[in-house]
């Protein structure tokens, strides 16, 4: 198991299309992922479960990755950082 913590720098948070985003990104992780916010887990392959989570320019969260494969879930961990913090969903 591998986690990173990560800020959300999008003006709009995290909304419909960037949920849509992370989805295809993380339904390809043959593991579990999840979103840790407020001392709570979010499936992070589930849409509905990330728009639930209502995360806002500016809040802060880990994403954990597990599948037993470090190498794996340190890609997947560094994909899902580059689209959040660097890419801003564009």
């Amino acid at each position: 198991m591998n986690k990173i913590k990560v800020k959300v720098l999008n003006e709009q948070g995290i909304h419909a299309r960037p949920s849509t985003k992370i989805c295809a990104i993380t339904n390809k992780f043959s593991g579990n992922v999840f979103f840790r916010y407020e001392k709570e887990n979010y499936d992070a392959k589930n849409i509905m479960a990330i728009l639930l989570i209502g995360l806002e320019q500016g809040r802060e969260f880990e994403i954990i990755a597990d599948n037993g494969n470090e190498e794996e879930e340190l890609a997947l961990l560094n994909s899902l950082q580059r689209l959040i913090e660097i890419e801003q969903f564009d």
